[in-house]
């Protein structure tokens, strides 16, 4: 909801995700080690205060899947 009010605010036509729309996120790999022991109700935690790089799955941008870089 706070994403399709915020495109409506701006006057864009986003905020949805449904087929054939763009889409930017990131999908987290749970067997990352610094997720290790981690719980549904731990996950947030655990991202905020140790997650890393290694905790990044895949990152889709516009769409489409976004090539990991050196950091």
């Amino acid at each position: 909801m706070a994403t399709r009010g915020g495109a409506a605010a701006l006057g864009l036509d986003a905020g949805n995700i449904v087929v054939g729309a763009l889409a930017d996120f990131t999908c987290i790999d749970l067997e990352a080690a610094p997720l290790a022991n981690t719980t549904d109700q731990t996950l947030s935690a655990a991202l905020i205060t140790g997650g890393d790089v290694r905790c990044i799955g895949a990152t889709i941008i516009g769409g489409r899947r976004d090539e990991p870089r050196d950091i």
